[in-house]
């Protein structure tokens, strides 16, 4: 079931909001369970035979969090740990790798394979790197008491469960104890309507209809075709927009989702094209997978602890990792060495170098920045090697055909208005930051959105009337747009 989706929208929204605000009248822990049960039909609704996995993952790492609690030795603690975490990683790479890792040996030690890669289970990476951040809280005892109703909704809590964010128990759980329960509020409608609404017309207006001048020329290098630099830059900067609004998409959705059921969720998108090097940009882009990897990953290899040496190394198998777990290709694992290596190039320039503080030279970082995220997305994308390296010599201008029959409806103008957009607009986070609408992990730089509009729009009687207004404007066209180019997925939906 998709968000963007007339029975996900007309049936099952509001029959979960009358089960799961009825439930707070029988008792709080009630409520907490409606939305277990609710998120195990939501996700059984997609596909029914993939609700086992998620049913053992929760039980394994339940039953893992539950011994480690109990044991008294720090040597079966940690022992527990590391059986769970494994236990985690080989469901998740049973399912995500095994096709890639029997391709690849097949190809090293000559033995014939013609096995085809099966489909993941939806949200598999989502919550079992949940799972992990859990075992690992209940090990550091960042997590000292919860309840099992606590430790499921958080798991199976249906705003995140298919595409993230990646949700943290020290974060969930107290947002479940409010005593008396989740109550209804209009502020709640209000920011659900707002966030929802807007994601909404983002992935069904924008994303779903800028994918239709980006994928005829994937698909024609893939056959053989060569692009003009013109055709290359509109692949590579089409993708990267509908990719952009297809993730911002879902990220506001499901904050909209997290306020209307009073349990907020990270913020997981922040305006990542703005950022000014490619640190930032991971501090914007997919913050939750940038929080996770760096407190459950980076830290724990010693971070920037043991070393400036040993500190590049550990930046480089952290993206490495990241690229591997976007997906079992080789194209993944090279985009995630790009970002890795352009983390090391920035940590050694940044530490060598300092930039003068000018609105010239944040313009110019901003801007190599965002050129080295569309020459990576193009790697992303491609469905071979072969097939980015094409584009990109295109891009460059090294070499070039002409490819045809593609559309072409004033795409230029439109890549120019979508790149204002997300340069120069307030993202909705800031638009309604002073709800606290979701969970910020770490640190980003602030847009200044106080200077562009007077504070007569951003508070008050008119900031109820424009706010309400883009709402249902951008519900109404979303909507629409949601009929017109039918149930589309999420890029995500498929890491």
């Amino acid at each position: 079931m998709l968000f963007n989706s007339p029975e996900f929208l007309f049936l099952f929204l509001p029959a979960a909001c009358l089960i799961f605000y009825f439930a707070r009248r029988v008792s709080p822990t009630a409520q907490v369970v409606s939305i277990i049960g609710l998120s195990l039909f939501f996700y059984g609704y997609w596909r029914i035979e993939y609700l086992p996995v998620l049913l053992f993952s929760l039980a394994t790492n339940g039953l893992f969090a539950f011994l480690m609690g109990r044991a008294r030795s720090e040597g079966v603690r940690k022992a527990l740990l590391v059986l769970g975490v494994a236990t985690a990683l080989s469901v998740l790479g049973f399912y995500k790798y095994t096709h890639f890792l029997l391709e690849n040996l097949s190809l090293l030690f000559g033995f014939d394979y013609t096995g085809q890669a099966g489909e993941i289970p939806i949200g598999l990476s989502f919550y079992t790197f949940t799972a992990i951040a859990f075992l690992t809280d209940i090990h550091t005892r960042r997590i000292q008491g919860y309840t099992w109703p606590e430790y499921g909704a958080t798991i199976t809590y249906f705003p995140h469960l298919v595409a993230g964010p990646i949700l943290f128990h020290h974060d969930t759980i107290p947002q479940l104890r409010m005593p008396g329960g989740i109550r209804f509020t209009p502020e709640r409608v209000m920011l659900f309507l707002f966030f929802f609404s807007v994601g909404l017309l983002k992935k069904t207006g924008l994303a779903d209809n800028i994918a239709h001048f980006s994928d005829p020329i994937f698909t024609q290098v893939a056959g053989g075709g060569i692009p003009d630099p013109g055709q290359a830059w509109r692949a590579a900067l089409c993708y990267s927009m509908q990719l952009y609004f297809d993730f911002s998409g879902y990220s506001d959705m499901a904050i909209g989702l997290g306020c209307l059921l009073g349990i907020r969720i990270p913020a997981n998108f922040y305006s990542p094209y703005r950022s000014r090097n490619i640190a930032e940009f991971w501090q914007r882009w997919h913050i939750s997978l940038g929080y996770f990897l760096r407190t459950y990953l980076y830290i724990p290899l010693g971070g920037n602890r043991k070393g400036a040496s040993r500190t590049l190394v550990n930046l480089f198998i952290v993206f490495f990792l990241c690229g591997l777990w976007h997906g079992a290709g080789w194209t993944f694992v090279v985009w995630g060495v790009m970002h890795g290596v352009a983390m090391v190039v920035q940590r050694v320039f940044s530490s060598r170098v300092r930039l003068p503080d000018t609105r010239l030279v944040a313009a110019c970082s901003i801007l190599v920045t965002f050129v080295f995220a569309v020459f990576a997305w193009v790697v992303f994308r491609a469905e071979s090697f072969h097939s980015a390296w094409v584009i990109m010599q295109a891009m460059v201008g090294v070499s070039g055909s002409r490819l045809h029959n593609l559309p072409d409806q004033h795409v230029e103008l439109y890549l120019g208005l979508l790149l204002l957009v997300v340069w120069l607009m307030p993202n909705t986070l800031q638009v309604m930051r002073r709800f606290d609408p979701a969970i910020l992990l770490g640190r980003r730089n602030e847009y200044p959105f106080a200077r562009l509009v007077p504070a007569a729009l951003r508070e008050g009687r008119a900031f109820a009337y424009a706010a309400g207004t883009l709402s249902a404007l951008a519900l109404v066209t979303g909507t629409v747009f949601m009929f017109v180019n039918g149930q589309v997925r999420y890029l995500y939906f498929d890491f």
